[in-house]
């Protein structure tokens, strides 16, 4: 249904548009905390939630990643390289489809990136002769991250690739400071704590007239 990330703030879907729930469905929050920089504080988590009974056209949210960087060091960001980059591009209608939505043309109407502190830039693209740019976000910064609107919604025909690409820089000069003190560097993979890495996009879509 969404996601927050340091730095976003609620907004609504685009116009007319909305991602079903079925009446009896339980939401599922998983929050994230970072132990590493602060102690035990109350937790302020808040939720809000905007229901309409029908919209125009009903959405999708891809999340979506190089399912080969999960494992293992596939997505390895070794220690002292200033500019390490990874990237994977995948048909969207078929990995849509996977997701129970339409493998048909599609109109791509919001997307955001992630990767924690190490990241340096992202982008997601179109795989097409003349350039197609999703989002690109060349100066990435951990604690200002956002999901994107188009202006107006891109068109994805079947078969169309989607790529994404992200980079980092995991030099000794690039490194958290925890208590005053840079941590040192150390060879980085996938992972979900603070220290580890991430690739992600997201993308939101819904099936084209």
């Amino acid at each position: 249904l969404g996601a927050w990330a340091p730095g976003s703030t609620g907004a609504d879907f685009p116009a007319g548009t909305g991602l079903r729930m079925e009446p009896g469905s339980k939401i599922a929050l998983q929050v994230h905390y970072n132990t590493l920089t602060a102690g035990a504080t109350p937790d302020r988590t808040r939720v809000q939630f905007k229901v309409a009974r029908q919209v125009e056209s009903e959405a999708i949210v891809v999340p979506f990643t190089n399912p080969n960087w999960l494992r293992g060091d596939a997505m390895a960001i070794p220690a002292g390289e200033a500019d390490v980059r990874h990237a994977w591009s995948f048909p969207l209608s078929l990995y849509v489809a996977g997701l129970g939505g339409e493998a048909g043309p599609l109109l791509l109407h919001a997307a955001a990136l992630h990767l924690h502190q190490l990241g340096t830039r992202a982008s997601i693209r179109i795989d097409r002769a003349e350039d197609a740019c999703v989002l690109e976000i060349p100066r990435w910064d951990f604690h200002w991250q956002s999901i994107f609107d188009l202006r107006q919604p891109m068109r994805i025909e079947p078969g169309e690739e989607v790529i994404l690409e992200c980079h980092w820089d995991n030099t000794p000069e690039n490194q958290m400071v925890v208590d005053g003190a840079r941590l040192p560097a150390q060879d980085v993979a996938w992972g979900e704590g603070t220290r580890d890495e991430m690739c992600l996009g997201i993308l939101y879509v819904t099936p084209a007239e």
